[in-house]
């Protein structure tokens, strides 16, 4: 049955929409390979959190001393667990969305092939089913069997079987409205979207998704700060889906509070729901295919006029205004970097948030001043944070090809005596890209925490800082914007996060600390802002001073690969 299976174009379009999923056009054949050796370091990594992550759960538990203790502690896990599960499915359906559906490429290179319409669905719907499964079976044995055998203890008050299925099935529910909610989203678009800005909208709502899930990574290390809402029968909880399937939980585990079941009743509902959006969009674009998937070739009609002061500037510096140009407009219509730019910054910005909260008010006024000191250094550390994932993430954004195969017009191209312009053109795009939206955004949240003449003092140092980091960064950098190509995962994976890891620690401690001390301190003030603007002055002449003897770089290569000297 399975042979017969294989040899059928059913079998063939399965995998083909399969492997679609895990394939980047942008990558050559060895940065394929580098991304199955990354996957495989995350595999490990999640087999090893499936090991360790019980056992951290059996010894919290074990150490509870009464069962309220227990029960706080429980509730609290329950409700993190859940988030866990709904953040890793509801992220992966976000990065794939737009190939949930089949979309104008589906139509133009299946049609004419003797495979009729309802296959090509069917077999992306089961492809889509069968790589949604892989996340949804992985977390949920993590973070739902594995979690509910675990959480035992002496004051356990149901049999370990019926804890497990309970969770499990909640935390099951739970990712399946995640990911049915994203699905459902994409869906609505295809089908109501204009075709002209069908592409605009699918990219601007993918990076939204993407960044408000990130954004929400906070929230779930917090989830003892919601699990309370249950307790305190808040409707507050009826606006938070996680808060609905810890409530289905409880039924499940045999509670019949009203309370309880309106809430089990709402995450029904929410799943229910999403589910018939999703079939009604796979109905709705099956009998309009082509109507719906067809994009009209024409584009909105903006163009980008630049006054005439600006064109007889730029006729002195036309490298650089190109350079510019080239990756502004790159930027501003490429989804695949537009969704990387935010979703790394978003976890900048989730990280700065998630450092500022969870401050508990202290019993004794020594205590109450340490963690208002300890709120005021990580409000002054805030951007630094948020500089170190904007600029990683600005980088990455310019590192990844855009078309490798038309690189050669650069390689024709290619003017030695331009190259300081174009170094400069990439300096300008991370400064205007991370450092300015920093210092703004971080500027106002310190004013009201600060003061503002607090923040007006902090914001010199700080961008200094920023700009320090981005001629650290760009030490190295020998390319042109998205013309060269790109093999992720150079390092393994605990040795780069180990190094990015250190890398965060050290610039932000070491850089929030010198802003801290030398606030309220004149001449530390001056001292520090003119080290900086040493620094920043030094790397940059250096930079530019390397790079004249460095050649651009159009082929990337691994870190342990062989460089050959040629013979003068």
């Amino acid at each position: 049955m399975k042979a017969a299976f294989r040899e059928t174009p059913a079998f063939d379009l399965t995998r083909h929409f399969f492997r679609e999923f895990f394939y980047l056009r942008f990558l050559t054949d060895t940065g394929a390979d580098s991304v199955k050796r990354a996957i495989i370091g995350s595999v490990s990594g999640l087999l090893a959190l499936a090991i360790l992550f019980p056992q951290f759960v059996v010894g919290r538990y074990a150490t509870m001393r009464t069962v309220e203790e227990y029960r706080r502690a429980l509730l609290s896990d329950q409700l993190f667990t859940i988030g866990v599960a709904m953040f890793v499915v509801g992220l992966v359906a976000a990065v794939v969305c737009q190939s949930l559906f089949p979309d104008e490429t589906d139509y133009r290179v299946l049609t004419p092939l003797p495979v009729t319409r309802r296959l090509v669905f069917s077999t992306k719907l089961l492809a889509m089913v069968l790589f949604a499964s892989i996340f949804f079976l992985s977390t949920n044995l993590i973070f739902g069997l594995a979690f509910g055998a675990a959480a035992a203890g002496r004051w356990a008050e149901y049999g370990i079987l019926r804890r497990m299925l309970a969770h499990a099935c909640a935390a099951g529910l739970a990712s399946i409205f995640a990911g049915a909610s994203v699905m459902s989203v994409q869906g609505l678009i295809v089908v109501l979207s204009p075709r002209a800005y069908m592409r605009s909208v699918s990219v601007v709502t993918q990076t939204a998704m993407i960044s408000v899930l990130i954004l929400s990574l906070p929230a779930i290390g917090h989830a003892s700060s919601y699990a309370v809402l249950i307790q305190t029968r808040a409707a507050l909880a009826f606006v938070l889906p996680p808060v609905w399937f810890l409530g289905l939980e409880q039924v499940l585990l045999g509670r019949r509070d009203p309370y309880l079941l309106q809430l089990a009743v709402t995450s029904l509902v929410g799943v229910a729901s999403a589910v018939i959006v999703i079939i009604a969009c796979y109905l709705a674009i099956y009998r309009r295919f082509d109507q719906l998937v067809l994009r009209s070739s024409q584009m909105p009609g903006r163009r980008w006029l630049w006054p005439a002061w600006s064109r007889r500037v730029s006729d002195r510096q036309l490298a650089r205004q190109a350079f510019a140009r080239f990756t502004a407009t790159t930027i501003r219509r490429s989804g695949l970097h537009q969704v990387v730019f935010c979703s790394l910054s978003a976890i900048g910005v989730a990280v700065a948030v998630n450092s500022t909260i969870g401050f508990d008010t202290g019993a004794t006024p020594r205590a109450q001043a340490e963690i208002a000191w300890r709120f005021v250094e990580a409000v002054v550390e805030m951007p630094l944070v948020f500089f170190f994932f904007s600029v990683a993430a600005a980088r990455t954004a310019l590192l990844l090809p855009l078309d490798v195969r038309a690189n050669w017009v650069f390689r024709l191209t290619e003017d030695p005596t331009a190259k300081p312009q174009l170094l400069a053109s990439i300096e300008r795009s991370l400064i205007r890209l991370a450092i300015v939206p920093g210092v703004a955004l971080t500027f106002v949240a310190q004013s009201v925490v600060l003061g503002a003449a607090t923040a007006v003092r902090a914001s010199l140092p700080t961008a200094l800082l920023g700009l320090v980091l981005v001629e650290w960064v760009l030490r190295r950098w020998h390319r042109i914007p998205f013309t060269c190509t790109y093999i992720p995962g150079k390092r393994p994976l605990a040795h780069g996060m180990l190094l990015t890891l250190a890398a965060f620690v050290v610039f932000i401690n070491i850089g929030g600390g010198l802003i801290h001390v030398s606030l309220d301190r004149p001449f530390r003030y001056v001292i520090l802002c003119g080290a900086l603007l040493a620094a920043f002055v030094v790397l940059r002449r250096a930079r530019l001073a390397h790079s004249d003897a460095v050649p651009l770089e159009f082929e990337d290569t691994l870190p342990d690969d062989v460089t050959v000297i040629p013979w003068s």
